[in-house]
């Protein structure tokens, strides 16, 4: 079963390159192919982990977690910075609030209303 597991393991790294590439080449947006790669990356790492528990797979399914925790957030930021100066005006409201409608009033901090409104 270890085999088994640490075969599939290496055929879900196969696909996330090969997933992440085919993102890039259609978006030609590193940023939307990065989240792709690391989570397929994160369920390589875990069935490894599940095939044999070991410190070191422990180690190296916990870092590629992290590194895409702070990966994602730091896209998130990224985004959320680009359309502020973009935008030329100043906005409280977080990424996540803009994706569900929730906009900043300009003048008014701390302020929101919905979009349509």
């Amino acid at each position: 079963m270890t085999g088994a597991l640490d075969a599939a393991a290496l055929a879900v790294v196969a696909a996330a390159l090969v997933s992440a590439g085919v993102v890039l080449v259609s978006t030609r947006r590193p940023a939307a192919a990065l989240p792709v790669l690391l989570d397929l990356l994160t369920a390589a790492g875990l069935l490894r982990l599940a095939a044999e528990p070991s410190w070191q797979r422990i180690v190296s399914a916990a870092a590629v977690v992290a590194l895409r925790h702070l990966v994602v957030h730091g896209l998130r930021a990224g985004a959320a910075a680009w359309s502020v100066a973009g935008s030329g005006q100043s906005v409280t409201a977080g990424p996540d609030l803009q994706r569900l409608g929730v906009r900043a009033r300009a003048g008014r901090p701390g302020q929101v209303q919905r979009r349509g409104r």
